[in-house]
């Protein structure tokens, strides 16, 4: 029966203040449904003089799906009067809403990563993932892991991070190649001090110990770079706020 009651009602607007209908922004800024996670947007039906329906869209892990609820004439011009007595919310102040919505728009993200970037997957179920990301096709994500590719569907998306590039910081590199040098040294100094070596044995293995500190030099420079590059993160799934 409440599935045929909102085709039947005429849509009307809560409020000139939200129009005909309540997108996500718009109920938070009002605070209209702050018990609904995952809101994406919500209509009125004035059913009869003394019932109203809201229908309202929810998406949870991707997912769409519908909620109704039922007001009377009194608590649908309660609600609406208390929308009424609040300041309007402008297209400029829309931009400053604070509000992650990158869950209704899962779908748009996935598809817009590049082939080869770095990528984090908190999953709804099972271990975090880390990899490189090979394609996005059907609602499922593949990519490249330690252990090989693996497969995963964005209804198991919680939260991804994206690393589209490596920002290389070559003025690093001199600290950097010196520290490792530096420290191979050092390793080996500390050998020497507890060796009974005769001096050109003590040089030779500073010497060495520089090497092999050099030699990880080139390693620890780009990790570091990885570090250091800027991450994008988005979640998947609507939390409370």
């Amino acid at each position: 029966m409440s599935a045929c009651i909102a085709q039947q009602g005429e849509i009307v607007s809560l409020s000139e203040n939200v129009g005909m209908e309540i997108d996500a922004k718009e109920n938070l800024f009002y605070d209209i449904f702050p018990e609904i996670i995952g809101f994406e947007n919500a209509q009125f039906y004035e059913v009869n003089m003394d019932l109203y329906v809201v229908r309202i869209s929810v998406i949870d892990y991707s997912r769409q799906k519908l909620i109704r609820k039922k007001f009377n004439f009194r608590e649908f011009y309660e609600l609406q009067k208390y929308v009424d007595d609040q300041p309007i919310l402008t297209d400029e102040a829309k931009q400053n809403v604070g509000i992650d919505l990158a869950f209704l728009r899962g779908d748009e993200i996935l598809k817009t990563i590049k082939t080869g970037a770095g990528i984090k997957i908190k999953r709804k179920k099972g271990l975090r993932l880390t990899g490189t990301f090979l394609n996005y096709e059907d609602h499922q994500l593949t990519m490249k892991t330690l252990l090989g590719e693996r497969t995963i569907s964005i209804y198991n998306i919680k939260k991804i991070f994206i690393r589209e590039s490596i920002v290389e910081n070559t003025s690093w590199k001199p600290y950097i190649f010196g520290f490792t040098a530096f420290l191979g040294v050092g390793i080996i100094e500390y050998w020497n001090e507890n060796q009974s070596y005769r001096s050109e044995i003590k040089w030779f293995n500073r010497a060495s110990g520089a090497v092999v500190g050099l030699f990880f030099a080139p390693k620890l420079y780009r990790k570091i770079n990885v570090i250091f590059s800027p991450v994008k993160s988005y979640s998947l799934s609507a939390i409370k706020h």
